[in-house]
């Protein structure tokens, strides 16, 4: 494997060794010429310009066999010898245009002898050559200082990934339903309202606040809202397409109806009533809308439970000032609340904050790498358990293998 010190070496080598042969091709064009039958100084320039032609277009610095895992560096090294032919290849076509503009401009200069012609053609081309090369070595010492810095924040990602490996493994140990310890995103208000889903939800004629919603309800004034939450979450929202327009409006007070929103090709609907001092976890990709008194929220959490949670990253919904209306979406249909304490992580849509969860997992190679394990909501007698939204299995559905699942998370710095 070629260090980062090889290739500077590697380089500088094949630097010298193409500007020697340059030379050496430039002067036996030039000493032709010298001994050539040529009457004029514009039969000096018709052969002069075969000088540039000379100097080889490309220079080959090899390449190393090159794997992300098992040897990053030769990756790192092959990248910079790439950058490295590419400045040559700039390079050639640089001297090539210095020498056929200096031919060019002795033309006219007919007063003097083909001999003086030919020492100041060959006196151009060690400027041009020196020139040439000392570019290409100031590009190469510039691509070893970004190699080395990509060796080392790869070292620090590699390393980084083995930690959180160990600490994935450790997390399924110290969480299991058979011990004490359990899942949560800190303290919250157990506050919790309820929630109903289907393929149609209304909202009832005496909810006081606008919604704001992706599309216009029916029976809901039209209204375009842009960017509204404007500093919640700004990146995960335009990645999914929820940050700029929206509508905003209450019932329109024209008709009789009650807002209603259908959910095609066989989506459901969830319609979570909150509570004032409510706070719900959630997916923006499900998201849809909420009424104007929800405050949308990040939370970032580095915690060891989190890896569990499979991110470190979490977007909640606050009720403020009365009750409010939180409108999310679901590709297929939803497993009934009541009846569903555990599921696989992919399939959690959203949850309140004060929900608390326990592991199980077998604890052996096959269930960490291949099993994986199943997130079980906490009871505790005369306690709120916080409402859960899973995901019902669908006809397509296909099951993603144990540590499979947490790839994103476990190679994410944080």
């Amino acid at each position: 494997m070629l260090t980062p010190a090889g290739l500077r070496t590697s380089a500088d080598l094949s630097i010298d060794r193409w500007q020697s042969e340059s030379e050496v091709e430039g002067l036996k064009q030039l000493r032709a010429l010298s001994i050539g039958s040529y009457k004029s100084a514009d039969d000096v320039a018709a052969a002069g310009k075969d000088v540039g032609d000379s100097v080889p277009s490309t220079i080959d610095l090899g390449r190393k066999e090159c794997h992300l895992i098992t040897n990053p560096i030769n990756c790192i090294t092959n990248f910079v010898k790439g950058k490295t032919e590419e400045g040559y290849a700039g390079a050639r076509a640089k001297l090539g245009r210095n020498l056929d503009r200096t031919v060019d401009q002795k033309t006219d200069a007919a007063a003097r002898s083909v001999d003086a012609e030919i020492i100041a053609t060959r006196d151009d081309m060690y400027r041009t050559l020196d020139g040439s090369a000392g570019l290409m070595r100031v590009s190469v010492a510039r691509m070893q200082q970004l190699g080395n810095v990509l060796s080392i924040l790869l070292t620090l990602f590699l390393i980084v990934a083995v930690i959180k490996s160990f600490l994935y493994v450790l997390a399924t140990r110290i969480f299991d339903a058979k011990g004490s310890l359990h899942i949560d995103l800190g303290p919250g208000e157990p506050v919790q309202g309820e929630y109903v889903t289907g393929t149609s939800i209304s909202i009832p004629r005496s909810f006081a606040h606008p919604l704001i919603t992706r599309e216009v309800l029916d029976n809901q004034e039209n209204s375009t809202a842009l960017m509204p939450w404007p500093f919640s979450a700004p990146i995960s929202r335009i990645l999914r397409g929820v940050y700029f327009v929206f509508n905003k409006g209450g019932r329109f007070e024209h008709g009789e109806g009650e807002m209603s929103f259908t959910r095609v090709s066989g989506g459901h609907v969830i319609d979570w009533r909150m509570k004032e001092g409510e706070e719900v976890v959630f997916h923006y990709a499900n998201f849809f809308g909420a009424s104007d008194n929800v405050r949308l929220k990040t939370t970032i959490s580095l915690r060891l439970a989190t890896i569990l949670l499979g991110r470190f990253v979490f977007h909640s919904a606050v009720c403020t000032e009365g009750d409010g209306r939180l409108l999310l979406t679901a590709k297929g249909t939803v497993s009934d609340e009541a009846k569903t304490d555990s599921t696989t992580l992919n399939r959690l849509i959203a949850w309140n904050k004060h929900t608390r969860f326990r592991v199980s997992s077998k604890g052996t190679i096959k269930a960490v790498f291949l099993d994986g394990y199943t997130i079980m909501r906490m009871k505790e007698e005369g306690k709120p358990s916080g409402l859960i939204v899973v995901e019902a299995i669908g006809d397509g559905g296909k099951k993603i293998i144990g540590a499979v699942r947490f790839i994103r998370t476990l190679l994410l710095p944080f």
